[in-house]
């Protein structure tokens, strides 16, 4: 059975190997000043992740489900559900 500490977010982003690779990453956000997100796991010798914004704010959603083909029906549907 695979054991290990069970740690706090805090605790997670002060481990040294979690600095080391890079693991947090802070974006700009036009409402918060900044996002604190988890980067990519995948490293690729000199190829950087690109990381160009932050996740959409709840009153972008539905511009952003729209631009993926979503009708106001099915956002409502979503939106009903908890999905979004």
């Amino acid at each position: 059975m695979p054991c290990g500490p069970i740690n706090s977010i805090a605790e997670v982003f002060d481990d040294p190997q979690i600095k080391h690779r890079g693991m947090r990453i802070d974006l700009p956000h036009p409402s918060a000043g900044h996002a604190p997100l988890v980067g990519s796991p995948l490293k690729f010798g000199r190829a950087e992740p690109a990381y160009a914004r932050p996740a959409a704010a709840r009153s972008t959603q539905r511009e952003v489900l729209h631009g993926l083909g979503f009708t106001d029906g099915e956002i409502a549907k979503l939106r009903h559900e908890g999905v979004v």
